[in-house]
């Protein structure tokens, strides 16, 4: 009998189970479970040929963390609301290191639906910082932002995506999070950089984008304050 394959099968019986269990309304949450599948199934394969004490954990281990998963995937689904944002909360209290990142990231975009931003940034601020230099650590970065944003803490957001900026490679600065930083540095005040970067979008895009960001950077440029003279 193989282990592994039996993992598998009851991975995605478990994944069917939960589809036709859950209403249309939760297919965005259905959809970003599977988009985790890979973390959310990823630590089922390490039984080794070790010592019989190291297996038998190791099992243990394992069966704890599908477990988790399970509760986890459930709690997300079939859970509506403030109860499912005050459920998910008790559960990455005491959730297995292999499970905890995958069940902050789904009580941040829970708290995130029903605008209780205080449980959305701090669940994404903890996210971000168990996986501090992975992709799903910037992505959570760049929820945790977009929370903030939302919550009129402009400043706390344009600081946030600052530091996702210096943790990409060029290639990876899209359009949509330069956007992004220049809205964020303007709500927050800072109108000169907010100009620089919309001046950088126009000069880097054609056609009537290039025009609007002008304009946008015209109207930073307006707002700037001028520095004051030395008596």
């Amino acid at each position: 009998m193989n282990p592994q394959k039996n993992q598998d099968a009851e991975a995605s019986n478990l994944l069917r189970d939960i589809q036709s269990e859950v209403g249309t309304e939760s297919a965005p949450l259905m959809r970003l479970i599977l988009q985790y599948a890979g973390i959310i199934a990823g630590v089922l394969s390490l039984f080794l040929l070790l010592l019989t004490g190291t297996a038998v954990w190791r099992w243990h281990s394992n069966s704890a963390n599908v477990a988790a998963r399970e509760k986890l995937a459930r709690l997300t689904l079939t859970g509506q609301g403030d109860a499912r944002v005050r459920a998910l909360s008790e559960f990455v209290a005491t959730a297995p290191e292999a499970v905890r990142l995958s069940a902050y990231l789904t009580l941040g975009q829970c708290a995130l639906e029903i605008n209780d931003y205080t449980v959305a940034a701090a669940a994404y601020a903890e996210a971000a910082r168990q996986d501090s230099d992975g992709a799903l650590g910037a992505s959570a970065m760049l929820g945790e932002a977009c929370v903030l944003l939302k919550a009129g803490k402009y400043a706390e957001a344009e600081d946030i995506l600052q530091t996702v900026q210096t943790r990409l490679p060029d290639a990876a600065r899209t359009l949509q999070l330069q956007q992004l930083l220049a809205e964020a540095a303007e709500k927050a005040g800072k109108t000169a950089l907010a100009a620089a970067i919309w001046q950088k979008l126009a000069k880097e895009i054609q056609g009537l984008d290039s025009d609007y960001f002008l304009s946008r950077a015209m109207a930073s440029m307006k707002d700037t304050p001028l520095p004051q003279m030395k008596e």
